[in-house]
């Protein structure tokens, strides 16, 4: 189905799309309507009359082709939809239907049809080069999956210049298909230059991290198998192993905390004054109460995930804001983190293994780099973390691969 079909006007008539309603004429047999069982209402619905429907529009009509920016009307999907015209499932009979027009799709196609038309004005070519001739991004860039980062737009950068893994709190784990497969592709196939972990302040994976469980769930369903090795441990933990299955007794949120374990051990254990200071504090006040009378975790989880900077239920403890030092330090921690588990994934060690015995040779691989940086939702700017980590005997410039002070902006100069 062609994308523009999905709010397609010439299904309308001409109707107004905003306004366009479609309401059902259900004259199925009632025994159809009652049935529980869904062979039973199937055959009963098929043999009964396909019911009826009209669209309606209670605001004057405008033409189908004003819709969407396309130099041709609608009209020309009217052989696709005289063959897929709706069809409707035997449970929506029993009440009149609305059906949704997806004005958020249309958005998406007529940003879709800008960007054709930019990339054939400022970039013309580009987009068939990558398609017959293939990929050679210098990047891989391992972010977050949050709407708010955008890469190619945060970097300016054209199609083809990143290879791009994203999950809740730009987590690596080499033990977890997803992110090793997508690291070892970039790696070994695209050749990439560069491997970046990209973090960002006010991160909500790192924020969930630093409410409180409740009590009992962390013995039921979290154990330290489920954690990721990470370098504030004394000694290495083991990644992550238990199975992510789901059952019905599972709470809604296991999948999310397990994924997660790692900053919140980070969390727990970071000698960082900032986030040493909010932890000692949430501690302080579950043990002693807020002055008001005992507190559950329950209840400072909440408090700690409600309106950013409000207090909440409990006294003392305000909703974590994007300014918060313990919250921007615990984004930094945990992007530092991950860089180290990536220099150690065993793609990455026999990268530098095969880099360093082809030296001798006249034709030898490309050094491979890891990056962490962090990006301010607030300013747009990215920050590097002087974590850059390269091949045996490589050592990062003064003030980082970008230059400057302790952390310099990436871009900068």
């Amino acid at each position: 189905m062609p994308l523009r079909a999905l709010f397609n006007p010439s299904l309308y008539g001409g109707l107004n799309v905003t306004t366009a309603r479609v309401y059902l004429n259900v004259s199925a047999p009632a025994a159809s309507r009652g049935s529980r069982s869904s062979k039973r209402a199937h055959s009963t619905a098929a043999s009964a009359p396909a019911p009826s429907w009209s669209w309606s529009s209670p605001t004057s009509t405008s033409p189908a082709h004003t819709c969407c920016p396309h130099h041709k009307p609608f009209n020309a999907d009217h052989t696709y939809w005289r063959h897929h015209s709706p069809r409707l499932h035997s449970s929506l009979l029993e009440n009149p239907a609305i059906i949704d027009k997806f004005h958020e799709i249309e958005q998406l196609y007529r940003g879709n049809v800008e960007y054709v038309r930019r990339m054939g004005k400022d970039s013309p070519g580009l987009l068939e080069g990558l398609a017959f001739q293939g990929q050679r991004p210098p990047f891989m860039i391992l972010d977050c999956s949050d709407s708010r980062v955008n890469e190619q737009g945060i970097f300016g950068a054209e199609p083809g210049t990143m290879f791009t893994a994203g999950n809740i709190a730009n987590m690596f784990d080499e033990a977890d298909v997803s992110s090793n497969s997508v690291l070892t592709y970039a790696v070994t196939t695209l050749k990439v230059k560069h491997v970046v972990v990209m973090g960002h302040y006010g991160c909500g994976g790192v924020a969930a991290s630093m409410a409180p469980l409740p009590r009992g769930y962390r013995e039921r369903y979290l154990s330290p198998a489920s954690l990721y090795s990470s370098p504030a441990s004394s000694s290495a933990s083991p990644s992550l192993s238990l199975s992510l299955s789901p059952t019905f007794d599972d709470p809604p949120d296991l999948a999310v905390q397990r994924w997660i374990a790692p900053i919140r051990y980070l969390y727990e254990t970071s000698g960082r004054w900032e986030i040493r200071n909010h932890r000692e504090k949430i501690r302080a006040i579950l043990e002693d109460g807020d002055g008001w009378g005992t507190v559950k975790e329950e209840d400072v989880a909440k408090a700690l995930m409600g309106p950013p900077g409000e207090e909440g239920e409990v006294r003392g403890v305000k909703g974590l804001h994007l300014h918060d030092p313990a919250f921007r330090a615990l984004v930094e921690e945990n992007v530092k983190a991950n860089v180290w588990r990536l220099t150690r994934s065993l793609v990455i060690r026999e990268h530098h293994t095969a880099y360093a015995s082809s030296l001798a040779s006249p034709e030898h691989l490309q050094p491979l780099y890891v990056h962490g940086w962090v990006y301010d939702l607030e300013t747009g700017v990215v920050t590097d973390m002087n974590v850059s980590a390269g091949p045996p005997g490589w050592v990062p410039p003064p003030g980082g691969v970008q230059g400057g002070s302790r952390h310099g902006s990436v871009g900068s100069g």
